[in-house]
């Protein structure tokens, strides 16, 4: 059953994509090729909606953004963080991040990303 692998990792975790592509052209990654420069995401809103649903659902206790670039928009950002809040999404999560992107974000934004549940940045 599935169960033993929780088990195994210790923690229910939820692997999610809320957003396609890259706008940057680093010279290591495909992504530019793949998704020709295109960024689409889910608005907070509905990512907000789907995570409450999944975490009643699954019982997960961290998420996991599996976007090439969570942080993109610091307007986003906030929004997901205020969706954990608001739902009372008990959870940790996780979202990969470029170095100028976190350079963005206001002491306050990572401070609204900490009481949201974020554990770590990649």
């Amino acid at each position: 059953s599935v169960e033993q692998y929780f088990k195994l990792k210790g923690k229910r975790q939820f692997d999610y994509i809320s957003s396609t592509g890259c706008y940057f052209r680093c010279a290591f990654c495909a992504d530019p090729f793949v998704y020709n420069r295109k960024w689409t995401a889910l608005e907070p809103d509905r990512m907000g909606e789907e995570l409450e649903h999944h975490r009643r659902q699954y019982q997960f206790d961290d998420v996991d953004f599996q976007d090439e670039t969570f942080f993109t928009y610091r307007k986003r950002v906030v929004g997901v963080t205020e969706q954990f809040i608001q739902r009372n999404i008990d959870s940790t999560w996780a979202g990969t991040m470029r170095a100028d992107q976190g350079s963005r974000l206001t002491e306050e934004d990572f401070a609204l990303c900490a009481k949201s549940g974020l554990r770590r940045v990649l």
